[in-house]
């Protein structure tokens, strides 16, 4: 299964591959979590669980996208009570997991803070793939750019992202799905888009 490919053709897999070369290398790894847009930030289960500095960066909204995980470092809505407004649902970071599943819930919350004039936190255990596929995902659709342009501008932001490879197609295949991948048509070679429909 390590092989999914998620139904691209070989030119939509150029841009996966593209992306996957784009990452390779951490930039930085986080002490903290990322701000990626104002309503919007990514980060790891200790910045979740530590309450002052979500207090301090305003944050109003957290998404745990791994509730429930073996019972490690459970937040969850005991452990904020009234102070923030959670979701959490357990997602696993495998290369067979169908990670944007996730999406409209996810993209409905980040929403609804937004018009709340709210914070939200995404994480996930280190706010490197589950999470930030989707906030990935979310920033793509938000800013209307596609996949390559998204992915670059979150890694920069947050300095290590999307190790998970088979989460990279899938956010491809998210970007054709949503007609956001000819966008970032202008940033791949030349000659690996000649002859080929997106």
């Amino acid at each position: 299964m390590a092989h999914l490919n998620y139904g691209l053709n070989s030119k939509q897999l150029r841009y996966a591959n593209h992306i996957i070369d784009l990452v390779a290398n951490v930039l930085q790894v986080p002490k903290k979590m990322t701000k990626l847009l104002d309503h919007l930030y990514l980060g790891a289960i200790n910045d979740a669980m530590d309450v002052d500095h979500l207090k301090e960066a305003g944050i109003t909204h957290i998404i745990n996208t791994v509730h429930n995980m073996d019972g490690e470092n459970e937040t969850g809505a005991e452990f904020y009570g009234d102070e923030f407004i959670y979701m959490g649902f357990f997602s696993e970071d495998r290369e067979d997991y169908p990670i944007l599943e996730n999406f409209e819930k996810v993209q409905n919350f980040i929403n609804s803070a937004r018009d709340q004039n709210g914070k939200c936190l995404i994480h996930c255990m280190a706010g490197i793939n589950r999470s930030g596929c989707l906030a990935t995902a979310y920033y793509m659709v938000e800013k209307d750019i596609g996949p390559i342009t998204a992915v670059s501008e979150v890694f920069k932001k947050r300095g290590v992202l999307l190790t998970n490879k088979s989460f990279i197609k899938q956010l491809v295949k998210f970007s054709v799905d949503r007609k956001l991948l000819k966008k970032d048509k202008h940033l791949l070679p030349h000659n690996s888009i000649n002859n080929c429909s997106i």
